[in-house]
């Protein structure tokens, strides 16, 4: 039940419109580690211009379930949730309005499921996962509404990536595969 808002009423420049962003992230472990059991769960975060909930540094596990993560889109490598280079569950959650919605980089296995994404300029995306990784992407539901939008990518990994029973909808491109290196399974796709 813990709110994180990133625009701070107490700076001037804020009062009184409440607009400008002072947050740079919301919720993330630092770059040490490596992390077991970072579990972010049932939390709002929203108003941060880099990352809002985050879980960076080799070898970290995680579990990201049921938060809600909106307006993280004030830079181009802007991301509501995302992974570098650990591995876990994202699951359950509601992004919006953010630039890229969850991705996961150099994961070391990621299941990313029952997701509710809306306004972003991408859905899910994984790429350069570790060789062992196998992550999976399903389940989710993806509406870009954004101007040349991308449901899912997915982008060199090394390891296997399996895509199935997603819907996509309003979005440019609805699954992108890039580097194909690697087994891409995709089923169910609507």
């Amino acid at each position: 039940d813990l709110a994180v808002d990133g625009i701070n009423p107490n700076l001037p420049v804020h009062r009184p419109v409440h607009r400008d962003i002072a947050a740079r992230n919301g919720i993330m472990t630092d770059f040490g580690g490596p992390y077991t059991g970072f579990s972010v769960h049932d939390t709002t975060v929203r108003n941060v211009w880099l990352r809002g909930i985050y879980s960076p540094g080799s070898g970290n596990v995680f579990e990201f379930r049921n938060n809600t993560v909106d307006n993280v889109n004030s830079d181009p490598a802007s991301i509501g949730i995302f992974n570098y280079m650990g591995g876990g569950v994202i699951d359950g959650n509601h992004v919006s309005n953010a630039n890229d919605a969850i991705a996961s980089n150099w994961s070391t296995g990621t299941i990313v499921s029952n997701n509710t994404i809306t306004n972003s300029g991408s859905g899910v995306h994984v790429d350069n996962s570790a060789a062992a990784a196998n992550d999976e992407i399903h389940h989710n539901h993806i509406d870009c509404g954004a101007t040349n939008g991308y449901g899912i990518f997915t982008f060199g990994p090394y390891g296997d990536v399996s895509v199935h029973d997603n819907d996509i909808a309003a979005c440019a491109v609805g699954l992108g595969a890039f580097a194909a290196a690697y087994s891409l399974r995709i089923r169910n796709l609507r």
